[in-house]
């Protein structure tokens, strides 16, 4: 009896000392957590005190790091020094944020401006035919696109094409050979990340009268609609019968990214007389030129 009565307590001692253990530990932990949490908020705070005025790795920190997160993994690594902890959080967010959509500017840069030049259609989709002279669209499109990215390279504006030959982007051909183009288009851009696309077209209709340049937009982005403007303000002073109105549009290569976007409709394949001045290198020029200043004076560029 009288060991048993040993044995009980020995074991109430032992479960105190464990159940006292734990809580230590417990606290210790939750110590090191907020700790680092606190840590990790003083480096964002003075980072941010020295530097608002571009967006960089330290305002993303300050924009979207999840301090509790990062603290856990932190709360044992007292070796690291504020900007090594900084880093990896920066570099994180960075991998994080790789599949994210561009968002559309709110301001107008002058330079570093990355512009997505999209020829229409191309490989077996050759687009609309040429009324009398039976010319593809798609011929045309590259023709245009190929002078506004010289005129734009010039200008120190990067530009980047969907396309730079006949082909399509998809292989093979087929009733899906149009949807998997325009997706590969869409992924294309989405990698790009660009501040503005301009895609190139030419227009037809059943009514062999309309003729003139006209320029499609987002609707749901102002800034399309601004360019859209400029650039039909070229148009009306160097083109014929291209007094038009923007008009937003609902097509694919308008809403498959967030970058501002704008189709241009070069003139009517389907009227004789625009067939013939848009076969022309100088009306191609005349074109790209209106296009090209657009740009610029859109941008600011001097």
């Amino acid at each position: 009896m009288r060991s048993f009565k040993i044995l009980c307590s020995l074991l109430i001692v032992v479960t105190s000392v464990v159940l006292a253990f734990s809580f230590i530990l417990s606290n210790r932990i939750m110590f090191n957590e907020t700790q680092a949490i606190n840590r990790v908020s003083y480096i964002e705070q003075e980072i941010v005190k020295s530097s608002k005025s571009s967006l960089s790795k330290n305002d993303i920190v300050k924009d979207k790091v999840d301090k509790k997160d990062f603290a856990v993994g932190f709360s044992s690594s007292k070796s690291l020094s504020d900007e090594e902890i900084l880093e990896t959080i920066a570099k994180t967010v960075d991998n994080n944020s790789n599949n994210e959509k561009p968002k559309q500017t709110d301001t107008v840069p002058s330079r570093n401006y990355t512009v997505v030049i999209d020829p229409g259609h191309g490989g077996i989709d050759p687009g609309s035919i040429g009324y009398k002279t039976k010319v593809h669209e798609d011929k045309l499109n590259l023709k245009m696109s190929l002078k506004l990215k010289e005129k734009l390279e010039k200008a120190g504006i990067n530009v980047v094409m969907t396309r730079e030959t006949d082909e399509g982007l998809a292989d093979g051909s087929g009733k899906s050979f149009k949807k998997r183009d325009m997706a590969l288009r869409k992924e294309l851009i989405k990698n790009i990340r660009p501040n503005m696309v301009i895609s190139l077209h030419q227009n037809s209709y059943t009514n062999h009268k309309l003729r003139g340049a006209q320029v499609f937009y987002d609707k749901t982005s102002d800034i399309s609609k601004q360019i859209a403007q400029h650039i039909q303000d070229e148009f009306l002073k160097d083109l014929e019968h291209s007094n038009k109105y923007i008009s937003p549009g609902d097509y694919f290569m308008l809403k498959c990214t967030t970058a501002p976007s704008v189709i241009v409709e070069c003139g009517f394949l389907s009227n004789e007389e625009d067939e013939k001045l848009l076969i022309s290198e100088s009306y191609q020029d005349k074109i790209t030129d209106c296009i090209y200043k657009a740009i610029v004076r859109f941008l600011q560029i001097k």
